[in-house]
């Protein structure tokens, strides 16, 4: 999906909505792939996400907020709010903020390592 040129193939977009799954993310291993996956559909067509899946966003921070139950998983749920953040327009992005302001400052409490708090700094541009 990162190389092809274009917009997204037909094929991926019948694979979006599977991969939202939450029983794909209980595997440690699928974790980072599926996370790049979901940056690589962000990067290459959020307008046809909108328009194949209107509540895409949704999904995707239901998805962020199962991975910021684990430490070790939390770096991967930074990825996906921040790819959220750099991929949507701010008009489209405005009424998610606080779930995606509230869901990142609640690890904050627990004491969070470096690689997270710089992960957490595009969020808050």
């Amino acid at each position: 999906l990162e190389a092809a040129p274009g917009e997204i193939s037909p094929t991926y977009m019948t694979l979006f909505g599977p991969i939202l799954a939450p029983c794909n993310y209980k595997m440690p291993g699928n974790i980072p792939g599926l996370v790049r996956l979901l940056q690589a559909y962000l990067k290459k067509g959020t307008t046809q996400l909108l328009q194949a899946h209107g509540n895409f966003v949704e999904s995707i921070l239901d998805v962020a907020e199962g991975l910021m139950k684990a430490r070790r998983t939390e770096t991967s749920a930074m990825k996906l709010f921040t790819g959220l953040v750099e991929a949507l327009d701010v008009s489209l992005l405005r009424p998610h903020m606080p779930r995606i302001l509230k869901l990142a400052l609640h690890r904050l409490k627990s004491g969070w390592e470096r690689p997270i708090m710089r992960r957490f700094g595009p969020l808050m541009d």
